[in-house]
């Protein structure tokens, strides 16, 4: 019979996300959020901004689903307190994230 072995990095990445306190894991992703929405990376971001309506509006399963984001977590909840910690403005049914506009 196949027995699955996980690589190293696997078990070190399960062994990182276990150690991460929730404090820990929302400053990990608003700052990954806020790069994602800054000025530095939307100019070159094309997937971003291929996805993005003419609204600036982003739908927020995108963002979730990036890799990093869900090296961070695999909490929604979690993600979007996070999205609204980076100062950007979701949709009351969480579904487009997008820059506060002032």
């Amino acid at each position: 019979p196949f027995t699955f072995v996980p690589s190293q990095e696997i078990v070190e990445y399960a062994q990182l996300k276990a150690q991460i306190s929730e404090d820990e894991c929302m400053e990990m992703l608003v700052k990954q959020i806020s790069f994602y929405f800054s000025r530095q990376n939307l100019v070159k971001d094309t997937f971003m901004l291929s996805k993005m309506t003419t609204n600036m509006q982003l739908p927020t399963d995108v963002v979730f689903n990036f890799h990093k984001i869900q090296a961070i977590t695999n909490d929604f909840d979690l993600f979007i307190t996070a999205l609204k910690k980076s100062g950007l403005f979701v949709t009351e049914d969480r579904v487009l994230v997008s820059p506060k506009v002032e």
